[in-house]
Order: structure tokens, then C-alpha cells, then sequence
């Protein structure tokens, strides 16, 4: 199936938009005459250069689909630095889960006057704060967007 790929003309990161015809649309004007239709219709200009690409040509299709990029006229690839900043951005959010839960554990530590369940969650907190400066070199050595949206940090307990 035909997709259309653009560039958001009011991003300069290069951020994509990937449109997807519906049934009836195609049912309408033909695989390739509603990606057409849909340029036409989304009034695309030169500058956000459109173009009607194979959805199978799209690269992995995970979480990480805002690192995807341009290159050349008709192909997306995963900008693999970016792909890394948004795993990172993803470590972060589970991280503050996780802090906030410790908050929880915490409470109810001092809440028993138990020092030792006190100072490991300090311990915990304190290497989950480090997260996410610490991973960068293992994110740096995964070369797919694939292995890096499925890789997972070890979490301090």
C-alpha cells in the first residue's frame, strides 16, 4: 500500500507526517491516485516535498517513529541519534514512576523508623536519579532502532 511521506513545513527538526489512505479513499481514486488525492487535499507543498512511498519501505514501525527522517526522495530512515534521545526520554518517564512509587515506599519506611529500609530506598533513589545519564554509553553501542526500543536498563531495586 502507498502511503504519502511529508515534511511538517513548520518543523525544522525534519519531523515526518506518514498519511495513510483509508479504504474508501483508495476504493475512490486507486492506490496510487489517492495518495495523490491526499497531497492535493492536505494543499503539500514543494518545500515539505510529498512523495507516495511503499509502506514497506517504511522502517521500523516501534516507538520511536519521531526519529524518522528523509533521505533522498522517496526514502525514511531512523536517524539513530535521535532514536536514542527518545529512548532516553522513555527511560526518564519510567524512571519517575518508579521515584514516585519510592516516595511511597519510602513514607511508610520512616513512617516504621526503619533505617535500613531507609537508607536502601536512598540508595535506590539516588541511582535512579543517575539513570539516565548513566546509560548513554550502552545506548550508544545498540545500532537498530529495533534492539533500542526493545532494550531495557537495569533498574535498581
Amino acid at each position: 500500500m502507498k502511503v504519502l511521506v511529508y515534511t511538517r513545513a513548520a518543523d525544522s527538526s525534519g519531523d515526518l507526517s506518514i498519511v495513510y489512505p483509508s479504504e474508501s479513499i483508495i476504493a475512490q481514486y486507486g492506490p496510487t491516485g489517492a495518495v495523490d488525492h491526499l497531497e492535493a487535499k492536505l494543499s503539500l507543498t514543494a518545500t515539505m516535498n510529498p512523495a507516495g512511498i511503499e509502506s514497506d519501505d517504511l522502517p521500523y514501525k516501534g516507538r520511536l517513529r519521531n526519529a524518522w527522517r528523509r533521505q533522498g526522495p522517496n526514502a525514511v530512515v531512523v536517524d539513530m541519534p535521535e532514536a536514542r534521545a527518545l529512548k532516553t526520554d522513555l527511560v526518564r518517564k519510567d524512571r519517575d514512576h518508579r521515584l514516585n512509587e519510592s516516595d511511597k515506599e519510602m513514607q511508610r519506611a520512616q513512617d516504621k523508623n526503619n533505617p535500613a529500609e531507609i537508607a536502601r530506598l536512598k540508595s535506590k533513589r539516588e541511582a535512579l536519579r543517575d539513570l539516565p545519564a548513566n546509560i548513554q554509553a550502552d545506548l550508544a553501542q545498540i545500532q537498530t532502532a529495533s534492539e533500542l526500543d526493545a532494550w531495557e536498563p537495569t533498574w535498581p531495586t
